[in-house]
């Protein structure tokens, strides 16, 4: 299996939590992983390890061959794709207080997993920091955003963009009284 067949891992333990009415925290209790971890797994931002993928599995009372089940069954690679408008699936992440992402478009085309959402923070909002395994531009749509990448700290506000390494730390915070919007792409290479 590839890694672009892994990335679709994510949705299928997402829709079959779904299915069962599962919280992210009632199965984050039941197999043993965090709901931070369940976040970033369910949004392709990190694909499971084997013995993570078989707590989960456990956890919703599934086999491992049904988590798997239609992965490798995509043909080809899409030439494009779209998402139109009210169609982009709402997340708040557990790990991301404060933060709304709807997420445009969440795609593995010519061989880059990505994930394009649009941000919106809450006015005084702060996010600890967090990694993940993805390159990561940001554009301001609307307000001011504080990140912290290591030990700097950057500004940004309306039309200012930003890339990054995601694997670093970064936190992120709103201290307006208004809400800021983001227009965030996180991408990584297939293998």
């Amino acid at each position: 299996m590839d890694k672009k067949s892994l990335s679709e891992i994510g949705k299928s333990i997402k829709r079959i939590r779904s299915e069962k009415g599962l919280t992210l925290t009632v199965l984050a209790e039941h197999s043993g992983v965090s709901a931070g971890l369940l976040s970033r797994i369910e949004n392709n931002r990190t694909t499971p390890s084997l013995p993570v993928l078989l707590n989960i599995a456990n956890a919703l009372d599934s086999t491992l061959a049904e988590v798997v089940e239609n992965v490798n069954q995509k043909v080809g690679e899409e030439l494009f794709t779209i998402t139109r408008k009210g169609e982009g699936e709402i997340e708040s992440r557990y790990d991301s207080k404060g933060l709304e992402y709807e997420h445009l478009l969440n795609r593995s085309l010519l061989g880059i997993n990505m994930l394009i959402s649009i941000v919106h923070i809450e006015p005084n909002t702060y996010r600890k920091p967090i990694g993940n395994d993805n390159v990561e531009a940001v554009y301001v749509l609307k307000g001011e955003v504080i990140y912290g990448v290591e030990q700097e700290i950057i500004h940004l506000s309306e039309g200012d963009s930003m890339l990054f390494d995601g694997k670093i730390p970064h936190s992120l915070e709103n201290r307006t009284s208004e809400t800021t919007s983001l227009l965030k792409v996180y991408a990584n290479r297939v293998n």
